[in-house]
């Protein structure tokens, strides 16, 4: 949980090992925040927005007293009312933290993770040394570090955010989805007021031939159930 216009960008950056952001809601209410910004990656969006459409009714019957039902019903919607602004990652996997960082590129590979300046993941895997020698991986080397849930999720582009932001195919800029009409209000807003430089997306022709790709291969993950049709979970 940051609040603060320096904290959140002393904060910014890529983390490719999985971190429960959801759990920040809590700290939200905890500090009195009414109104934030949420960033996850799409298994994480999800849940908030299933927070922010569950209904309440469904907690109603005869044996609840009233204090019960209203420390229910704030249980189940209180977190994802706090959110004004759901913005995802794009993600194909996270990776974990003492499979990949430690036993792999540590231990493996003998490079000390304190002196990692930069982790990044473009087709492969990309460490940047602090001394400014760039190492590279192949991504199927990484993969072998994939958190298992990763395997059966199929929204690769966070589809129910209203932002969906990553760097697929592209360095140095990141390819921007305008999802909702609020995301649509506050982006324009940003580049209005001159914070945040844009291209078309038509300069990056690959980088959405690469996007499409990877959406379709992610909704292909899930299982389809025997005596149903692909359509019926895609």
């Amino acid at each position: 949980l940051v609040t603060s216009r320096d904290e959140v960008l002393s904060t910014a950056g890529s983390w490719y090992t999985y971190c429960p952001n959801n759990l920040a809601l809590e700290e939200a209410e905890a500090a009195g925040c009414e109104r934030v910004a949420f960033v996850g990656v799409p298994c994480q969006v999800t849940p908030v927005r299933k927070m922010q459409q569950a209904d309440p009714a469904v907690l109603v019957n005869e044996k609840k007293k009233e204090k019960h039902l209203d420390r229910q019903t704030r249980f189940m919607k209180g977190f994802g009312e706090r959110v004004s602004l759901a913005i995802g990652l794009l993600c194909t996997e996270v990776f974990t933290y003492e499979g990949l960082m430690v036993e792999k590129i540590q231990g493996e590979m003998g490079i000390p993770l304190g002196e990692v300046e930069k982790f990044n993941v473009k087709g492969k895997v990309l460490i940047y040394k602090k001394g400014g020698e760039l190492v590279e991986m192949p991504l199927k080397r990484a993969q072998e570090y994939a958190r298992p849930e990763c395997h059966h999720c199929g929204d690769f582009s966070a589809e129910v955010a209203d932002i969906s932001c990553g760097g697929v195919g592209s360095m140095d800029w990141t390819i921007v989805i305008l999802r909702t009409k609020k995301g649509e209000e506050i982006f324009d807003r940003l580049v209005a007021d001159g914070r945040v430089e844009t291209r078309s997306m038509d300069e990056f022709e690959s980088s959405m031939k690469i996007l499409l790709r990877l959406a379709q291969r992610q909704h292909e993950r899930v299982p389809v159930p025997p005596g149903r049709a692909p359509e019926w979970v895609r």
